[in-house]
């Protein structure tokens, strides 16, 4: 009889080293999986820093050009009406829509 639990227990050894290597592939199969898929992400995450990094850079040349014709513009609008304060004549300056724009000080004083 003891000869036969020995060789019950030895079976049910070999019976749960069976299971357990069988899980243990198992476990590894999703780990390679989930290595994989982190992987994928971190290249998806790489693509969209580095997509993000460029639009950060047009941004800033942007900003950098809009910076450029604002200045431009307060110079021309600063030109303007030391031009137009100048004039002692009235003088009126439309768009090309008729709308007044700008208007010397002397037509100021005329209009009132």
């Amino acid at each position: 009889m003891k000869g036969k639990t020995i060789i019950s227990a030895s079976n049910d050894i070999e019976l749960q080293s069976k299971v357990l290597d069988k899980e243990i592939k198992n476990i590894m199969r999703k780990l390679a999986a989930t290595a994989k898929e982190k992987e994928v992400v971190r290249k998806k995450l790489e693509i969209t820093a580095n997509k993000l990094a460029a639009t950060a850079k047009e941004k800033e040349v942007v900003r950098k050009k809009l910076e450029i014709v604002e200045i431009a513009e307060s110079e021309a609008k600063a030109k303007d009406e030391a031009m137009l304060s100048s004039i002692s004549d009235g003088m009126i300056a439309v768009d090309n829509k008729g709308r007044v724009v700008a208007m010397s000080k002397a037509t100021e004083k005329i209009l009132g």
